[in-house]
């Protein structure tokens, strides 16, 4: 995971030296994979060009997390980017998405836990999370 994150962290920077001449605010998408119904987290990401979304969204945004999957419908759809902010903890009642046991899970958060927003059966303290990716701020839908 720590060479991910490097490597991650690099692509970032090589990604804002390509663009910042072009005025255009960037963003990686992780694409996960889905497998055996869960999202699981790969080292595929591609770019995104958020300058059309809403000035208080594209201030927040660092990241978009592709949707890969049918299972979080009519929540989200295969065709969906998530974009997601980091500035923060997720509020009470916020959808997020977390890591959990090297998998990745969109949650809401209600008090003092995670709870899966398809199953709520799952349940997850916050301090047992491995790592908070961000909230969701916004979605891009990108179905033709």
């Amino acid at each position: 995971q720590l060479y991910l994150v490097r490597w991650f962290i690099n692509r970032q920077v090589k990604i804002f030296k390509e663009n910042r001449n072009k005025g255009n605010k960037v963003i990686s998408v992780i694409k996960p994979h889905f497998s055996n119904g869960y999202l699981e987290m790969t080292n595929v990401f591609d770019t995104l060009c958020i300058d059309s979304m809403p000035a208080d969204v594209k201030a927040k945004v660092f990241v978009g997390l592709k949707i890969s999957c049918e299972y979080y419908m009519p929540h989200y759809s295969p065709f969906d980017t998530l974009l997601l902010a980091s500035d923060r903890s997720p509020l009470s009642g916020e959808k997020c998405v977390i890591i959990y046991y090297g998998r990745i899970f969109i949650v809401k958060r209600d008090g003092d836990n995670y709870v899966g927003i398809i199953n709520q059966h799952f349940k997850v303290p916050i301090d047992a999370v491995e790592d908070v990716v961000g909230y969701i701020v916004g979605t891009i839908s990108n179905e033709k």
